[in-house]
């Protein structure tokens, strides 16, 4: 992604913030230009008391820490509920939204094909 996307991304989600919305309205319009600009199949907030205990994405959750799949056949499932194995897609990545306290979820971007990310990704 060029330093111009992202700049036009960060004005977006900017302007989205401010406008007079639905705190969800705004959410879902700050995601849907996350996945224009990165031009992904899905973006999706997924809320933490949503997320099973002890399964894969609240491991991700408790790690604190980005993940990134470039190749999500080679994935292993076994900890995974059946609406995590959902979004399992040939590329994602999960990234959490936390605070030194708190974790409120995860920020998940699907790709309909393999990607491989780049540093500044």
């Amino acid at each position: 992604m060029s330093d111009l996307n992202i700049h036009s991304l960060l004005k977006t989600i900017l302007q989205i913030s401010g406008a007079s919305l639905p705190l969800e309205t705004k959410i879902h319009h700050m995601l849907h230009s996350v996945a224009d600009t990165l031009q992904a199949e899905q973006c999706l907030f997924l809320h933490s008391e949503k997320i099973s205990t002890n399964s894969f994405l609240a491991h991700v959750i408790s790690e604190r820490k980005p993940l990134w799949v470039e190749d999500g056949s080679s994935l292993p499932r076994e900890k995974m509920t059946p609406e995590e194995e959902v979004l399992v897609s040939p590329s994602f990545a999960c990234l959490p939204i936390c605070d030194e306290t708190s974790c409120q979820g995860l920020l998940y971007v699907g790709f309909s094909r393999k990607r491989t990310f780049s540093s500044p990704e």
